[in-house]
């Protein structure tokens, strides 16, 4: 139970800190240490980012109000559509692959692209158009929500990428946005896993550690970025999509 609160905690320190979300970093910790499948792996990080996102949500609003706007709800359902989708999309590739070393591979093969994507994002990202309208929010809150439901991870990098480079916004205020669609996104996808009775069929035990952690985890991550510059929470963005790169490349390598 120590390596789950260990990992859990580590991953929404530094999540809730960035934007990252925790899932990206929990998911491949856990591909890379834990014994679950990929369903129990999938659903272990989506609860944990899910009350992690909540923490955040409710420290960050409460001490600047002013973060969240009328025109995010448009991005909130559009993320909640996603979610729903993505969790069939995850759904359909266990029945399609029976074998879930195989659907574990090509989440990390997906995830590995998408990092590296993420931390080049300054070759491009300033190239893209900035969308504003609130049909682009709802769609960008579903696309966002598909891949994040599907990886189980939160989609907090992706979510970084999109924000900055497609709604033209600071760091800081991505970093908000992403939170939110992490939350919403995992409200959705969990809500079908329970309705379900999927939960029935995974262990559970860990959840009473990473739960809790996950919520101290949050309000730490969400106070330490009240007192961390913007140049400093870009720093430690890119070192943690470096070092995640590197260790969905050793996940990979032991799927060969």
């Amino acid at each position: 139970m120590l390596i789950y609160f260990l990992i859990a905690l580590i991953a929404t320190v530094i999540g809730s800190l960035v934007g990252l979300g925790g899932g990206v970093i929990m998911k491949p910790l856990l591909q890379a240490v834990s014994p679950l499948d990929a369903l129990s792996i999938n659903i272990l990080s989506s609860v944990t980012v899910f009350f992690m996102a909540m923490s955040t949500l409710y420290n960050r609003t409460k001490a600047n109000p002013k973060l969240y706007k009328k025109s995010f709800g448009y991005l909130v359902v559009g993320s909640i559509i996603g979610g729903v989708i993505g969790n069939e999309l995850f759904s359909e590739f266990l029945i399609l692959f029976p074998n879930e070393n195989i659907v574990s591979f090509i989440q990390t093969i997906i995830l590995t692209v998408l990092l590296i994507l993420v931390l080049f994002k300054h070759l491009y990202v300033s190239k893209l158009h900035v969308f504003s309208s609130n049909a682009a929010l709802f769609t960008i809150g579903i696309m966002l929500s598909i891949v994040a439901a599907f990886l189980g991870i939160g989609g907090g990098p992706i979510n970084m990428m999109v924000c900055i480079g497609f709604l033209g916004i600071s760091i800081l205020e991505a970093t908000y946005l992403s939170i939110l669609i992490i939350f919403f996104a995992q409200l959705s996808n969990l809500i079908v896993y329970l309705l379900s009775g999927t939960f029935l069929e995974i262990e559970l035990l860990p959840l009473l550690v990473m739960i809790p952690t996950a919520i101290i985890g949050g309000i730490i991550g969400g106070n330490l970025s009240h007192k961390v510059s913007e140049k400093h929470i870009h720093l430690a963005f890119n070192v943690t999509i470096s070092a995640l790169i590197l260790l969905n490349f050793y996940n990979l390598s032991q799927y060969i």
